[in-house]
């Protein structure tokens, strides 16, 4: 061994052991889930959307965004317009 290698490295030459705590870490998520949802109703199954169904569901998706940013605009026209009578307002004293 060398010194200037790590703890735990492998030997050079050998390929690195699979990580199994990842494994394991995966692993009890999903049994920690099942043990809560055993009292619960089990969940529906997966149902695949179509081509159709996730364009209609971006389209959506999308026209809320515009709704969100258009009264978001309008809230930024009030603002202007107050400042803007507030502006002439100053200028003309």
């Amino acid at each position: 061994m060398t010194a200037d290698r790590k703890k735990g490295a492998p030997a050079q030459g050998t390929p690195a052991p699979e990580a199994p705590q990842q494994q394991e870490q995966t692993a009890a998520p999903a049994a920690a889930g099942e043990q809560q949802g055993a009292s619960d109703k089990k969940r529906a199954a997966w149902v695949r959307k179509s081509p159709t169904e996730k364009m209609i569901e971006e389209i959506k998706k999308q026209e809320e965004r515009v709704g969100k940013l258009k009264e978001e605009l309008k809230n930024e026209e009030r603002a202007l317009s107050k400042l803007l009578e507030a502006r002439k307002i100053l200028e003309t004293s």
